[in-house]
């Protein structure tokens, strides 16, 4: 009996709280709903949005469209791809492994694992995660947009892409946010582990342990896809393609 008066009293009070937070925003919610729907309305604005204070949702709602084709409009629980975002994802992988004595960061060359890629002798695995290897990021080569956003590659295929260019500086001397460490860190990933996939590590050591339950890895019927252009974001009025290898990156 006694749970069940402090599990009321503490509804109670929660509510209670929740009222008064509302209405010390209320003011500031209306404007950021209006500011957001005119966004909106002027295509500059497309997604979710989510305020919170002290645990209480306050304002939660879609603003535009997931799919203009077919008029879907974005709701509160729309799902996103995250694109670079997902490197966090990827350098933790790639920590688990070195917490588990599977590779070493400071101590490991990248010609351990991927011996034919040039000058891999020279990159450690460490500056493939802080972008400080020196290697090309492979969407800022003049065909990219042409050619590479249009095609599906395998990751091998992918790698190849860049491998060929030389270096932009001498690795450990400088930093350049490269898209290409990250495609490198995926295939070091499947050397170790080659008996799982991405997905497969991404949920042991991740989305599971951590109840992430609204959030997925995407990829086409093959499993082995890296980049496949099917979507577009808005911004400023334009809309911008990006491709699905961002997923990973």
């Amino acid at each position: 009996m006694t749970s069940i008066v402090v599990e009321t009293l503490s509804s109670t009070n929660s509510d209670h709280q929740f009222r008064l937070l509302r209405s010390e925003f209320e003011q500031r919610l209306t404007k950021i709903d209006h500011y957001f729907t005119e966004l909106t309305q002027s295509n500059e604005f497309s997604g979710s949005l989510l305020i919170s204070k002290c645990g209480h949702i306050l304002l939660s709602k879609g603003y535009g469209s997931s799919d203009y084709t077919q008029q879907t409009k974005n709701t509160s629980k729309t799902m996103y791809r995250i694109g670079s975002l997902s490197k966090q994802f990827t350098s933790f992988i790639i920590l688990k492994l070195h917490e588990q004595h599977l590779l070493n960061i400071d101590k490991d060359f990248l010609s351990a694992y991927l011996p034919e890629y040039p000058h891999s002798n020279k990159i450690r695995l460490k500056m493939l995660l802080n972008h400080t290897s020196g290697i090309t990021d492979y969407t800022e080569l003049p065909q990219f947009e042409s050619e590479c956003v249009s095609k599906t590659y395998k990751l091998d295929e992918l790698i190849r892409l860049f491998s060929h260019c030389p270096l932009d500086f001498e690795p450990g001397t400088k930093f350049h946010y490269s898209n290409s460490n990250y495609i490198l860190l995926g295939a070091i990933i499947h050397s170790i582990s080659p008996s799982k996939t991405f997905e497969e590590l991404l949920n042991e050591y991740i989305l599971k342990p951590l109840n992430m339950n609204n959030t997925i890895y995407e990829c086409n019927d093959d499993r082995e896809c890296v980049v496949s252009n099917n979507t577009h974001q808005i911004a400023k009025g334009r809309s911008l393609s990006f491709s699905k290898h961002e997923q990973m990156l």
